[in-house]
């Protein structure tokens, strides 16, 4: 890959990836080689990268973006939001109206680029309700088996993130088991990382990241797919025609290595044994 080609990454999840953190409570980030896909096109990016709701503001996509430059300078960095706030997993899991819109975007935004990988964050919502706690994992896999198939192959890098500890557990009493099976897609499902939400505050109302934490988790995205790489030395994903949308699940359980570390990374997949 040229040192000028378009690196996109996809932005899947719930709220706190299309990013509520008040504008005011950080200094904005800034850079002319991050890029967002609206409206179909590419333009130069600045926060808010979402526009579906007027509360939207910091996210995590401009501090993962900038870390990835800093690591490797003259890199441009393409960020597709897709995310919608208090969307339910059905949704995302294969043949769900979420999945689909995702994988149209997709292949209209890498007409311009080549697809890096995908970042996720999800779970509030289903931590909420012991029936979808229960078959969050099926659904993950079953979403990130669709992308794969549909976007470029088995090597697409998926970076996930913790829920906050800070969530109500009354509210929210399911949000171990949710952190528990993206830990177990972390650590079986290869090309796939899980980094944590230790020590990230909310902003106030014990649902959303701050604007503070954000960037910091948002680092930690940007830490977990660049081990990825190095662990994987992941090919890009070139363009691809408009994919043909599967419908049913294809779910997959490969064998594989686990490392961990003592770091914000908390599970990470490696290369399948044969």
């Amino acid at each position: 890959m040229s040192a000028s080609e378009l690196e996109i990454f996809l932005l899947m999840g719930q709220a706190n990836m299309l990013g509520l953190g008040r504008v005011q409570d950080v200094a904005p980030i800034e850079h002319p080689d991050i890029m967002v896909f609206r409206y179909g096109a590419w333009h130069t990016a600045r926060e808010p990268l979402f526009d579906s709701t007027p509360r939207a503001g910091i996210g995590l996509g401009m501090s993962f973006a900038l870390r990835l430059i800093e690591e490797q300078p003259g890199r441009r960095v393409g960020l597709v939001p897709c995310a919608v706030g208090g969307s339910g997993m059905w949704r995302w899991a294969q043949g769900g109206d979420l999945f689909i819109r995702t994988l149209t975007t997709a292949a209209s935004a890498m007409q311009g680029g080549l697809l890096r990988g995908v970042l996720w964050h999800h779970g509030e919502g289903d931590a909420a309700v012991a029936s979808n706690a229960a078959v969050y994992e099926e659904r993950v896999r079953s979403m990130i088996n669709g992308l794969r198939t549909a976007l470029g192959g088995d090597a697409l890098p998926v970076v996930m993130g913790e829920l906050g500890t800070y969530l109500d557990p009354k509210c929210y009493p399911h949000r171990g088991d949710v952190n528990d099976a993206m830990a177990a897609m972390a650590r079986e499902c290869p090309h796939c990382a899980l980094v944590s939400s230790e020590g990230l505050a909310d902003d106030g109302g014990r649902m959303y990241f701050s604007a503070r934490s954000l960037r910091e988790l948002g680092v930690r995205y940007a830490e977990g797919h660049l081990m990825l790489a190095r662990e994987h030395l992941t090919p890009a994903h070139a363009a691809t025609p408009a994919p043909a949308y599967p419908q049913e699940p294809v779910l997959r359980t490969p064998c594989c290595l686990t490392a961990r570390r003592e770091s914000a990374i908390l599970s990470l997949s490696s290369t399948p044994r044969h």
